[in-house]
């Protein structure tokens, strides 16, 4: 018994840090929709993430570095209640996002890289 005991103490280690590459969608995994510049140097973005029956997303974090705003569009499990800065709104074709800056200033953050929303 004692070796299944240390083999779960293994795994267990790796598991959480596989259960943490999922907190952040690939480019592929979302479709931005629209980018609309709002009144004063703010943005709504509508994004349709892909349609996953185990993960949702509850909107984005977000970060200010460099004179960039940098969004991260958070993937969760159905199972969890994840924090965010700012909440999705569920939409007519996906979901709304009212983010902080102008397009021009916004790079949206990918597990796979980023993104820079308006040039």
């Amino acid at each position: 018994m004692r070796p299944i005991l240390s083999m779960a103490l293994m795994l267990t280690p790796l598991s959480a840090v596989c259960a943490e590459t999922f907190d952040h969608y690939k480019k592929a995994d979302i479709e931005i929709l629209a980018a609309q510049p709002l009144a004063s140097d703010t943005t709504r973005l509508v994004y349709q993430p892909l349609l996953e029956s185990l993960f949702y997303c509850p909107g984005a974090v977000g970060e200010r570095k460099d004179g960039r705003e940098k969004i991260t569009l958070v993937r969760c499990s159905i199972h969890e209640r994840c924090a965010v800065d700012f909440a999705a709104k569920a939409v007519e074709h996906g979901f709304e996002l009212v983010l902080p800056a102008a397009p021009r200033d916004i790079d949206l953050v990918f597990s796979d890289g980023e993104v820079r929303l308006a040039d």
